[in-house]
């Protein structure tokens, strides 16, 4: 046999990042080539090349900006713009498209610019984006989002999700952006929301035959998993200064008492006990609930064994120290309790924060109880954390949520939490149940403070 034949064939994709690899010998010889024909043209970068921009703005958390408050001065700092003067000399060829995307960046010399290249093409970073910082004027509100490119090429914003309720005008080098509410409001509308896409991938894209080598690499790469979006976007909310809207929806002063705490990992339990105290005006005792709940079939939480399903499902309690009640498994509790109470979990869509927090205003104002579940921070535990809690109501003037919270201890009842927080904390599809008990099932009976609420 010959020493040839002896040899084992390479596999698929051993041929595919064999190509891949000449292929991409042959382009950034191209790029270094090109970048190093800029170089000495102008002596830096190559002409055409756009300006650089930087910005000092500081992440942080932030209200939510309305125009019955006096405006926070926004940490945004100058953008700072280079512009490189255009070289004299003309007796060389202008360099091509090709060279100014490779080497974008002035200080870039030839071979930076093919590391940063190949890093885009076979492992490129997703860019990452933060709602930064806003301030209102005159009924607009402005703001800055706070993005990092993360690949080295420049970032580029745009609109993704447009706002329901207004307008938007976005600076796509600096996202910076300025929102126009309508002149005419529903009568329900609170708050809007858009989102920001920060992409990271224009800037790098080449073009002509060369645009099309990148491309075929880049998504082999993605398909292979070594490569990574060019995409990130943020949620930018923005407080709507409604006249039609009252300043305290709910009544948390009169919820607040309907309160009780066990513990973090029955937080979901104690949540669904004070919905139904507020709803029939006398508080169960939460003891009973964790007691049913250990002998209950979980509805989320079914048993596997060596990884596979078993179709039967575990208690929604354990009881062992460091077992949860589930959300779902708490609601359920609360609508086979009896007392005529109905439960309804509906979920919105990202670019629905609006209609969701409306769903959740109006439900406050019929007399409901409304759960929902927020990824927040507890007590002892700083790191968000998925729980049920019991909003009480909320302020549009001062834009504060207030809740039950029991998994903050005696220090969450009636906690007060930022508009913005809160809808940070709600997100991604904004789980919002409302428990309601209509005046039928109070039949014989005297009728509560919460009867006659819903009565009103």
């Amino acid at each position: 046999m010959s020493v040839e034949d002896s040899r084992a064939p390479l596999s698929a994709a051993s041929y595919g990042w064999l190509l891949a690899a000449l292929i991409a010998v042959g382009l950034g010889a191209a790029i270094v080539s090109g970048a190093a024909v800029a170089a000495a043209d102008t002596g830096n970068a190559p002409s055409g090349s756009g300006p650089s921009s930087s910005s000092s703005a500081a992440s942080s958390k932030h209200g939510i900006a309305s125009s019955r408050r006096a405006p926070v001065a926004a940490r945004t700092g100058t953008a700072r713009t280079d512009a490189k003067t255009r070289s004299t000399h003309t007796s060389r060829a202008t360099p091509t498209a090709l060279v100014a995307a490779a080497a974008a960046t002035p200080t870039l010399n030839p071979v930076q610019a093919l590391m940063r290249q190949l890093n885009y093409i076979f492992a490129n970073r997703a860019p990452s984006i933060e709602s930064g910082t806003q301030t209102p004027g005159g009924g607009a509100v402005s703001g800055t989002v706070v993005g990092k490119s993360n690949n080295g090429f420049t970032l580029k914003y745009s609109i993704g999700d447009q706002p329901s309720n207004g307008s938007v005008v976005l600076d796509p080098v600096t996202g910076a952006y300025t929102y126009t509410p309508n002149s005419t409001l529903p009568a329900g509308a609170i708050m809007d929301e858009f989102t920001i896409v920060a992409d990271n991938g224009s800037a790098a894209k080449l073009h002509g035959p060369l645009g099309a080598v990148q491309n075929a690499l880049r998504s082999i790469a993605v398909q292979l998993g070594t490569s990574g979006i060019t995409t990130a976007d943020a949620a930018i909310y923005v407080d709507l200064d409604n006249p039609a809207v009252p300043t305290i929806i709910g009544n948390p002063d009169v919820t607040k008492q309907y309160w009780v705490t066990d513990g973090v990992q029955t937080s979901g339990l104690a949540a669904v006990v004070m919905a139904a105290g507020q709803l029939t005006g006398t508080m169960p005792d939460i003891a009973d609930w964790i007691a049913k709940a250990k002998i209950t079939d979980s509805v989320d939480r079914q048993l596997f064994v060596n990884g596979f399903a078993t179709g039967r499902y575990r208690k929604m309690y354990l009881d062992n120290g460091t077992d949860w009640v589930w959300t779902g498994d708490a609601l359920e509790l609360l609508s086979t309790s009896g007392n005529g109470i109905n439960v309804s979990t509906t979920y919105f869509p990202k670019s629905k924060a609006d209609v969701a927090l409306t769903n959740m205003a109006s439900a406050l104002t019929a007399g409901s109880a409304v759960l929902v579940s927020i990824n927040a921070p507890i007590l002892g535990n700083t790191a968000p954390t998925n729980h049920l809690v019991v909003v009480l109501g909320m302020n549009t003037q001062t834009d504060q949520i207030f809740l039950n919270d029991a998994a903050w201890g005696a220090d969450g009842q009636n906690r007060a939490m930022s508009l913005t927080d809160f809808m940070k904390a709600w997100e991604p599809n904004y789980p919002l149940g409302i428990a309601t008990r209509p005046l039928a099932a109070a039949a014989g009976q005297p009728l509560t403070q919460a009867d006659l609420a819903l009565a009103a």
